[in-house]
């Protein structure tokens, strides 16, 4: 269905799944006898499941969790999925307040409600052994607790919720490559296709990705090569949050401050591009194994970006003023 059909299913699945979270924390909460009784189910934890670890041990230590929670939250504003959402934006207001209102709310959700509900759950069933089951088995029991038949059937709405996140994401990223597919590679090989052998190319490309990750998800299952195959896959997400992260410097000057110039930009971007690769090449030598674990990569490198955005756009010529303008006010509306 396009851009439209996808925002319209992720405002829909968006507001089940911030309400779901939310609602899981309140529910938790209030069926233990309210805060008090909170805490003292959380007192009967191990201390450390309350601590995070010492930097030379684990990259889960304060540094690390700060940096990734930060600048986690950032680049993901700039994904391609989102990425292309700013081009749909009515107005560089209605950009900036939704990029706020993204970084800010979604980390409410998770603090206020997936982090009560999984410091709860591992108090009162520390024998469940697969934790990402924790949140759905304490809705199961402590909604109906708290509202009886009611519960019950607010359980059912925080599933689909559940279900919602997935697909709100998995419908972005389908969109997004199907556009990019789209737009940057078939385009550019027959510009003289019609509108619909695009919108077809489009659709192929969301029908053959969907089967190949339902394939991987499978073998993940059910094979030792699938399992070794979602780890590699895991290990790619993170360098494309780190890689995606590079654009952050150059929105934040064109949407704020257009100080920059396009040298500082694609210097900026290439440079820090170059630090992510470099850190995943070079991920067991000492000192770039003892940063890694201190810092958050995206940390280092769209800091390393944007120090290079700077001093670049410094001595180099920026683009004429009355562009400027013009792009202000296209932006303006």
């Amino acid at each position: 269905g396009g851009m439209r059909s996808v925002a319209w299913t992720d405002v829909v699945q968006g507001l089940l799944l911030l309400f779901g979270c939310l609602l899981a924390g309140v529910a938790v909460i209030v069926s233990l006898g309210g805060v008090g009784g909170f805490f003292s189910e959380v007192a009967k934890l191990d201390s450390g499941n309350l601590t995070l670890h010492d930097p030379a041990v684990s990259k889960f230590n304060p540094w690390w969790m700060m940096t990734f929670c930060v600048f986690g939250s950032l680049a993901s504003i700039v994904q391609p999925a989102q990425w292309m959402r700013f081009y749909s934006a009515r107005s560089s207001k209605t950009l900036r307040n939704s990029a706020v209102a993204f970084a800010v709310i979604l980390p409410c959700c998770f603090i206020f409600g997936v982090m009560l509900v999984g410091l709860v759950g591992r108090a009162v069933h520390p024998e469940l052994e697969q934790a990402d089951q924790i949140a759905v088995l304490m809705l199961r029991e402590r909604l109906p607790l708290m509202l009886g038949s009611f519960g019950i059937a607010l359980v059912a709405v925080i599933m689909v919720a559940i279900m919602a996140a997935s697909m709100s994401t998995a419908d972005s990223a389908l969109h997004a490559l199907s556009g990019v597919v789209t737009r940057d590679l078939y385009d550019r090989w027959r510009p003289e296709s019609s509108e619909a052998q695009r919108a077809m190319v489009g659709r192929s490309v969301i029908v053959i990705t969907t089967l190949l990750a339902l394939g991987v998800t499978y073998l993940g299952e059910h094979t030792e090569i699938g399992k070794d195959l979602l780890k590699t896959i895991l290990q790619f997400f993170f360098l494309a949050i780190a890689f995606s992260g590079q654009l952050l410097p150059a929105a934040v000057d064109i949407l704020y401050i257009r100080k920059g110039t396009r040298a500082g930009a694609v210097a900026g971007i290439a440079t820090g591009a170059t630090v992510v690769l470099a850190s995943f090449v070079f991920a067991e030598v000492g000192a770039v194994k003892s940063l890694k674990l201190l810092l958050d990569l995206g940390c280092i490198s769209i800091t390393v970006n944007a120090l290079v955005f700077v001093l670049v756009s410094r001595f180099t010529r920026g683009i004429d003023p009355d562009h400027v303008r013009d792009f202000a006010d296209t932006l303006k509306g």
